[in-house]
């Protein structure tokens, strides 16, 4: 596999013998920011499955909207202070697909003004079990992780400003609150596309350099 292959398909371990994830990781800062993405997530969860209408909504939307900047300022952060882990590679992605998932089933079997597409939290679920399960397979076989990809960024990024769209609706023009939903739908489906064939190109190089 050359050089830049490998640098767009999966991100190499500091070891070859696998992950390399101690005790002290927990602590680290782009880690804690991981995990406080929870810390608002949680009780934004909780006020929406027992949404007493818009008011409690737009605050649950705040909540979420903390837990999502802290996604962007995790890796920044990582990155400016040198405190990339291994344990970080695996905490921000999985707890990237909880929030989202967990928001997107409430919003599935609550009553509110637009009824969130089931067909949307279904390709979310799709997404996120080919991306873990390519992820896993590359991890046991190479050693290696996956690295983010643009696609799977910006269908990230669309996918929380969908579910944030629901809940403050009554600020919002009906036609980008329904467009929203289908925009994700497309995104989440090209992103699943997309990393099987890098998981594809990946194998097709391994093979020939047996």
């Amino acid at each position: 596999m050359n050089r830049s292959t490998q640098e767009t398909v999966t991100e190499s371990t500091p070891d070859s013998t696998g992950l390399q994830i101690q005790a002290r990781d927990w602590l680290l800062l782009p880690n804690l920011l991981s995990l406080a993405r929870l810390v608002f997530a949680i009780p934004a969860i909780g006020m929406l499955i027992n949404s007493d209408g818009p008011k409690t909504d737009h605050l649950a939307a705040l909540l979420l909207v903390l837990s999502f900047l802290t996604d962007g300022l995790d890796g920044i952060v990582a990155r400016t202070l040198d405190l990339r882990s291994d344990l970080g590679k695996i905490l921000d992605p999985v707890i990237d697909k909880l929030v989202v998932v967990s928001v997107a089933v409430v919003l599935v079997f609550t009553d509110r003004p637009y009824d969130f597409p089931v067909a949307v939290l279904v390709a979310m679920v799709i997404r996120d079990a080919t991306i873990l399960g390519l992820a896993i397979r590359v991890l046991r076989k190479n050693r290696h992780l996956f690295t983010s990809r643009w696609i799977g960024k910006t269908t990230m990024f669309v996918v929380s400003s969908t579910l944030l769209a629901q809940l403050i609706a009554d600020w919002l023009p009906a036609w980008l609150v329904l467009t929203l939903p289908w925009l994700a739908f497309a995104l989440l489906l090209l992103s699943s596309v997309d990393y099987l064939a890098v998981y594809l190109k990946l194998k097709r190089q391994q093979a020939q350099t047996t």
